[in-house]
C-alpha cells in the first residue's frame, strides 16, 4: 500500500514537471496571415466596422501642441473571430517633441479588445488567424 502510493505519488510530480512550461514555451506558434482566400468580416460589414470604431476611439484630448493625426489600429482575429494581439501606433505632423501618451494608445487597444466577434477569415476552408489593419486619420477642416 505505501509502496503504490509512493508510486502513485512519484507518477504525479513527474507529470506535474511535464505539464509545465518554461518562458521559452510560450511562444504562440500559430501561423498569422495579411490576406487569405476569405477574409475575416465584421458583424454588419466594414460599413458597421467604421462606424464602431467613430463610437468607440475617441479623439485624443492632449496639448495643442501634440494632436494625432493619424491612428494605425492592428490587431488579430483568431479562428473563433475573437480580436486578439491589438497593436496601436499614432502620428503627429506637430513638433518632434509632440510625444503621444502611452495611456491614449493602451486606452484604444484596450477598446479594440471590446470588439464583437468576427466572421473568421478562411484558408483551405479552414478558419485561420487574419493579422488586420486599419488608418483612421483625423480631418482638422
Amino acid at each position: 500500500m505505501i509502496r503504490s502510493a509512493f508510486v502513485l505519488l512519484m507518477l504525479l510530480h513527474a507529470l506535474g514537471s511535464f505539464c509545465q512550461t518554461n518562458s521559452t514555451d510560450k511562444k504562440d506558434t500559430l501561423k498569422e496571415f495579411s490576406v487569405v482566400e476569405v477574409m475575416p468580416e465584421f458583424p454588419g460589414g466594414e460599413t458597421a466596422l467604421m462606424q464602431w470604431l467613430v463610437e468607440k476611439i475617441t479623439y485624443l484630448k492632449a496639448d495643442s501642441a501634440c494632436i494625432p493625426i493619424k491612428i494605425f489600429i492592428s490587431f488579430t482575429i483568431d479562428t473563433t473571430g475573437a480580436v486578439i494581439n491589438p497593436d496601436i501606433k499614432t502620428t503627429s505632423t506637430f513638433p518632434v517633441d509632440c510625444i503621444i501618451s502611452d495611456s491614449y494608445e493602451k486606452s484604444v487597444a484596450s477598446e479594440i479588445l471590446k470588439m464583437p466577434l468576427w466572421i473568421p477569415g478562411k484558408q483551405n476552408g479552414k478558419p485561420v488567424r487574419v493579422r488586420y489593419k486599419v488608418p483612421i486619420a483625423f480631418d482638422w477642416k
